[in-house]
This record gives structure tokens, C-alpha cells and sequence, in this order.
């Protein structure tokens, strides 16, 4: 039966016959909504995934470069922090050193210390406590 027709006449062409214009653009249509329903990718489909692709690529790079930035800058200042470190001991008396490494053979009597005193800072009215 034809698409626009009014009676229900049934159309006179064969099935192997081709298509009028109108008719085979529907046809096509139906094809690429069906294809889109299979599970098989269009092209504009294709497009937003390889777009999505990239986009998680670049976010990804970037995420990298930030945590190899943040890895480099800890390295460095650690290293800072270190050789700070050895320039102040370095600077420590001789014989405060050989004071300091002086340990008894023995165990001694235990020594006990009692340490009082405040934390106050410029600028604050309350002293802490921790």
C-alpha cells in the first residue's frame, strides 16, 4: 500500500523494484535509527567518544603534571630542610659534640625534670596549653 494514498489499493510496483526518491530516503532513515538502536555507533556517536577520549587524556596529562610538580617541590624542600640541618651542625662546638656522644657504660639512676613555663606570643591575650 502506497504511503499517501487514500484507498487501500496495494501497490502495483514488485518487490524487487526500486524505490521512488521519498520512499528510499525513509527506508534509508529507518536503517541508521535502527542501526542506532543495535548497539551500532553513528558517526556523531563515534565523534563524543573520541572527543570524550580526549578530553579524559588531557585531564589525565595534566593530573600527572600536577603530581610530579608536587613530588618535585617536596623533594626540593626536604632537601632544603636538610642542608640546613647539616650547616647547623656543623656549626655545633667540638666539645659539645664529644659531650653530647658520651653515653655511661652502665645504665645510671633515672633522671627526672620537671619543665614549667608559658606559651605566650605577641599579639595574643590567652596563653596556650598544648
Amino acid at each position: 500500500m502506497g504511503k499517501h494514498s487514500a484507498t487501500s489499493v496495494p501497490d502495483e510496483r514488485p518487490e524487487d523494484a526500486p524505490l521512488p526518491q521519498s520512499e528510499e530516503q525513509d527506508a534509508t532513515e529507518r536503517r541508521s535509527a535502527d542501526t542506532e538502536d543495535d548497539g551500532v555507533r553513528t558517526q556523531r556517536q563515534r565523534r563524543r567518544a573520541r572527543r570524550r577520549k580526549r578530553i579524559l587524556a588531557g585531564c589525565g596529562t595534566v593530573f600527572l603534571l600536577v603530581v610530579l610538580a608536587l613530588a618535585v617541590a617536596g623533594f626540593a624542600y626536604v632537601r632544603n630542610v636538610d642542608r640546613r640541618i647539616e650547616e647547623r651542625t656543623a656549626q655545633i662546638d667540638p666539645e659539645l659534640e664529644e659531650t653530647l656522644a658520651e653515653r655511661p657504660e652502665e645504665p645510671t639512676d633515672p633522671f627526672y625534670m620537671l619543665l614549667l613555663g608559658s606559651d605566650v606570643r605577641p599579639g595574643e591575650t590567652q596563653a596556650r596549653a598544648d
